[in-house]
């Protein structure tokens, strides 16, 4: 049935079939970007018509949004949804949070920014500047007197959208923090003061890594990123960056470089800085212990190859795969903890029952490169020791070539130094790591000892049993 036989009046019907048609085009042009027609229209021509593709989608998420600030006011939701919420994301598919900020969104434009609603129905103006717009503007005028706000919005509104419509969101962004401390110094001030005690950070487990959410005032936020930089900043005067980028396959070094972005180094930095601190024991101690990361694995779930468990305080451990558990290992201090129940016979597991009088009467470190091995490694190789990687050994990893568990010694020729990316690309990333036995090359020492096998050209040895996997 036809949208202008079930709606009653001449626009209602014509917005029903638009809504109709733009659902077909919508489909069509899916249809032909994902069949390859993109590759049909010239190389300079494409980017356009992708921007195009971004502001047509954006201004029909203007219309939706517009469109459910109606549907809220009106107050009537079909199928018993008790909330706005909760129909978007029944019956438009959207998760919570996108339910929520697109309900807020509407009422905004719907209640109090009408300027920006037609800049943004008409193209002038993208999503992100909206969003700007409304929530800096609400910020800016939460602390003056409630009859002074609506004609203040008012200003400043008209203000941001002329300079939405012609700079960058970016931009606008600046202006809108400018706008705070203009509208109401006093409120600036406090502000301020407040953005200390509204400080939040909250990590969510998301698969086997951790996603972050948080609010940092200017003080905190400068300090880190101060001293994040300094790091970054480190590695590109020593060149560790670019000896890190070695060739690890054509297809890992084109990922590599999308994602060698200030953003993902500056994660890189925090993650170097933390493991620092526990290394060195700056953070203090608790009860005599020195604060470690807690990696728990159940000797039957390894052997058949299950992983373990790395505990996130205060949160659900996140479940790392047994490669993963294998490189942690290689050059951690770990306390083994028996318990009670039958143990699986071969591989890890007969190496925890060789010590399992010893760990019932103390905790007993294993698989640890002492500080002299460590040092005598570091004069050895100098740096990682991957081939053409001239990371400092000071970020880099012992690792077993014979993995311990396989009964691998804990001894300077078994041992490498590797960065951390070129850790992960041996244990997870698939590469066979070898001593040659050839000649001068025979030498741990020697640069060439060490050969590299990429994945897909020799086959990965199994580094845990191969016992069967069970419920």
């Amino acid at each position: 049935m036809s949208p202008t036989a079930t709606i009653p009046g001449a626009n209602g019907a014509a917005l029903a079939e638009a809504i109709a048609t733009l659902a077909a085009a919508v489909a069509r042009v899916g249809e032909l970007v994902t069949t390859g027609s993109m590759t049909d229209v010239p190389t300079a021509d494409r980017p356009a018509l992708a921007v195009d593709l971004h502001r047509a989608a954006d201004r029909a998420t203007a219309a939706a949004t517009i469109a459910t600030g109606v549907v809220h006011r009106d107050g009537l939701l079909p199928n018993g949804h008790v909330s706005t919420t909760r129909w978007l994301i029944v019956e438009a598919k959207l998760s919570s949070g996108e339910a929520s900020a697109t309900l807020g969104q509407a009422c905004a434009l719907d209640e109090r920014y009408p300027l920006a609603s037609q800049a943004w129905i008409d193209g002038r103006i993208s999503r992100g500047a909206v969003r700007t717009i409304t929530q800096g503007v609400d910020v800016a005028m939460r602390s003056l007197p409630y009859d002074d706000r609506a004609a203040q919005r008012v200003i400043a509104e008209d203000t941001l959208v002329a300079l939405a419509a012609q700079a960058s969101v970016d931009t606008v962004a600046r202006a809108v923090g400018r706008l705070k401390v203009l509208a109401d110094p006093e409120g600036a001030a406090q502000a301020v003061a407040d953005s200390h005690d509204d400080q939040t950070l909250a990590m969510h487990p998301d698969g086997v890594g951790v996603r972050v959410d948080g609010y940092l005032s200017a003080e905190t936020a400068a300090a880190l990123l101060t001293v994040l930089d300094r790091i970054v900043d480190r590695w590109h005067r020593e060149g560790t960056l670019h000896a890190e980028a070695v060739v690890l396959g054509d297809d890992a070094l084109a990922d590599r470089r999308r994602r060698r972005t200030r953003p993902h180094l500056l994660a890189l930095a925090l993650g170097h800085l933390a493991t620092r601190m526990l290394d060195t024991g700056s953070v203090g101690h608790r009860h005599d212990v020195r604060p470690h990361v807690t990696l728990t694995v159940d000797a039957t779930r390894l052997e058949a190859g299950l992983g373990g468990e790395l505990a996130l305080p205060g949160l659900e451990p996140v479940l790392l795969p047994s490669p993963s558990v294998a490189r942690i290992l290689c050059d951690s201090y770990i306390s083994l903890v028996v318990t009670s129940g039958d143990c699986p016979r071969g591989g890890l597991a007969d190496l925890l029952r060789d010590h399992r009088e010893t760990v019932l009467y103390s905790e007993r470190g294993r698989r640890l490169v002492s500080a002299r091995l460590r040092r005598l490694l570091e004069v050895r190789d100098r740096h990682c020791a991957f081939p053409g990687c001239r990371v400092d050994v000071s970020r880099t990893q012992a690792h077993h070539v014979l993995p311990w568990e396989m009964g691998g010694p804990t001894t300077l020729s078994n041992l490498v130094l590797l960065c951390s990316r070129h850790h992960h690309a041996v244990h997870e990333g698939g590469w066979v790591m070898q001593a040659s036995r050839l000649g001068a090359a025979a030498d741990p020492g020697h640069p060439e000892h060490w050969q590299f096998d990429p994945p897909g050209r020799s086959r990965r040895p199994s580094q845990l049993g191969a016992l069967p996997v069970t419920a």
